[in-house]
């Protein structure tokens, strides 16, 4: 079973549901007991980074995640903070990948992009060249993780972060359709 953190109901639920209707057992959660009982966590996107890790913060989800022995996917800013920085806020995050990440911009609305996966060993691969959805530019200061990038306006953002067992995709996977739900159903039966 996938927990999701509830930091912003209605993405939550989004997932959630999104989820559930293809078959991937999920329900939302903030409670310790259902975190640490879960198969794999996942951190959703929201407007607010700031906002999600002083959340996180108040609910001890932080030093939770921290110590976890369970595989965390992020989405968007979700990914962010599983970051070692997040030099947009100036603070530290949850260190599951190296390096700092930093939010350009939001973009609205939202934007149409091509995957480019980077190795052709991974099993995302059939992803390759497929269109999906940003809502936000990101960049990171280490791509030695990096599993796929997208080209936007001539520059290279990545898309598909990789290390271990925790993945951080930063695109729209619920916005993206079904291949937002092929991209997470690769990721997550990993």
């Amino acid at each position: 079973m996938i927990v999701i953190i509830n930091h912003e109901r209605e993405e939550s639920e989004k997932y959630c549901d999104l989820l559930n209707s293809k078959g991937i057992e999920s329900k939302i959660s903030n409670s310790e007991p259902v975190i640490c009982s879960s198969d794999k966590i996942l951190i959703t996107d929201c407007n607010d980074i700031d906002k999600l890790i002083r959340k996180f913060q108040l609910l001890n989800l932080f030093s939770l995640l921290k110590m976890i022995k369970k595989p965390i996917i992020g989405i968007g800013l979700g990914a962010a903070i599983m970051h070692e920085k997040i030099q947009t806020i100036d603070k530290t995050g949850l260190g599951y990948f190296p390096g700092a990440v930093k939010v350009i911009s939001h973009l609205d609305p939202k934007e149409n992009v091509r995957l480019n996966m980077i190795s052709n060993k991974n099993t995302l691969a059939d992803l390759d060249n497929i269109k999906f959805k940003i809502s936000k530019l990101i960049t990171v200061t280490t791509d030695n993780d990096l599993v796929a990038d997208y080209e936007f306006k001539g520059a290279n953002y990545p898309a598909v972060i990789k290390r271990g067992k925790n993945a951080g995709v930063l695109l729209d996977v619920a916005g993206s359709g079904e291949n937002g739900v092929q991209l997470l159903r690769g990721i997550i039966s990993n």
